[in-house]
């Protein structure tokens, strides 16, 4: 036998769809009007009555030969008990009809009709050109593969960007591990002087000023190997942390951009938002990126604004970051969490930011939406449970 290809039967689309392509084909087989009318019939009765099986079914199509003649060979697979048409109904359109039992326990019939031209033999063009009938798919089918594929590209692109991150972070960590024992030397000889220095000394506010921007040094080198950490896997990774606390890094980390730019930004944690179990380098990550994204969009603004608040409502922590940036169109909003979109120039975004956060989120059983204004601004609401709903639960 000389298979074709199957078609599957999941829906009244798909019978739609068989019953097309068994037309076409009966037409290109030169069968008479009536003949191919009946064939098609009964393929869309017999796929109505494979649908009530509540498994998948199928009809593989295929030309095979008796006695030297080619035939139309059309095989019905289902999970339904017995004929779902009835033998003589079969044997009113086809030649032969056989019913049988496949491997994996499904009723099937094998149908056979005569090709109406006894001198027919099928060439490999047209054995082709009738397999890529046959085998296309579906709008749905093609909508269900392109999915498919989309979303094994974006856990791809997630567990690369993870990897380069646990890279960046390693080298960030032994980076920072270099430069914080010097700057702890660099503190203490400051101190020293200042404790052998008069008040009234013009030396001693320059000692004064060098030790402030030192201890900020190594702040900002805490905070790196902070963020650079590699979090442990699974639940393990989980620990209390409170948004105060990973917010002040965030800004810390941020504050040269921030004072560069002449950026007006302004935090608010409520009074009484508890703590929450969270991947404290995930959060961190997260924040970074919305007011990355942010301080992006302020830069050709005249008026330079970002407000960041967090407090308590109900079971969830609501988390708001806005900014007086240029804003999203209506158009582009709809795809801004999906990987590799940018609105950027080439070269100035690589479209995985609000994915990222999206994941992170995710992560957290959280919620994210977003409303922008073009020419106004754009504000970014987020809803993290207090209470995790996932196994495994630290207490």
């Amino acid at each position: 036998m000389i298979e074709l290809g199957d078609i599957s039967i999941k829906d009244l689309t798909s019978i739609v769809e068989a019953r097309n392509k068994i037309r076409i084909l009966c037409e290109d087989l030169k069968f008479d009007s009536i003949s191919a009318a009946r064939l098609v019939a009964m393929t869309s009765e017999l796929g109505r009555r494979m649908l009530t099986s509540g498994r998948a079914s199928s009809i593989k199509v295929g030309l095979d030969q008796r006695d030297g003649a080619f035939g139309l060979v059309l095989l019905f697979a289902s999970a339904q008990t017995g004929n779902p048409v009835g033998i003589e109904a079969l044997e009113a359109v086809f030649d032969d009809v056989e019913e049988f039992q496949t491997s994996v326990g499904l009723e099937a019939v094998k149908a056979f009709k005569s090709l109406p031209d006894p001198e027919f033999e099928p060439t490999e063009e047209f054995i082709d050109q009738k397999r890529e009938l046959v085998q296309r798919l579906t709008r749905e089918e093609l909508y269900a593969q392109l999915q498919e594929a989309y979303d094994k590209l974006r856990q791809s692109m997630q567990l690369i960007l993870r990897e380069k991150m646990v890279a960046t972070g390693t080298l960030v960590a032994g980076v920072a591990h270099e430069l914080n024992n010097p700057m702890t030397g660099m503190l203490q000889f400051a101190e020293y002087c200042l404790k052998y220095t008069t008040g009234d000394d013009r030396r001693y506010p320059v000692l004064r000023d060098i030790k402030h921007e030192t201890k900020r040094c190594i702040d900002i080198v805490q905070n790196m190997l902070t963020f650079s950490r590699m979090e442990k896997e699974g639940e393990e990774g989980y620990q209390q942390e409170s948004f105060a606390t990973i917010l002040d890094r965030v800004f810390k980390l941020l504050s040269y951009r921030i004072e560069r730019e002449h950026v007006w930004l302004t935090s608010h944690v409520a009074e009484g938002v508890p703590e929450i179990w969270m991947k404290a380098s995930s959060m961190q990550q997260m924040f970074l990126n919305l007011i990355n994204n942010a301080l992006d969009a302020l830069k050709e603004r005249p008026k330079k604004e970002i407000r960041v608040e967090v407090r308590h409502e109900g079971e969830s922590i609501r988390v708001k970051v806005a900014d007086t940036g240029s804003g999203i169109d209506t158009e582009n909003l709809k795809r801004i969490f999906d990987p590799f979109f940018t609105t950027k120039p080439v070269g100035q975004g690589t479209g995985m930011g609000l994915a990222i956060i999206q994941s992170i989120i995710d992560m957290h059983d959280g919620k994210i939406t977003c409303h922008s204004t073009p020419g106004v601004g754009t504000t970014f609401n987020i809803l993290f449970p207090i209470e995790r709903r996932k196994e495994g639960q630290n207490e």
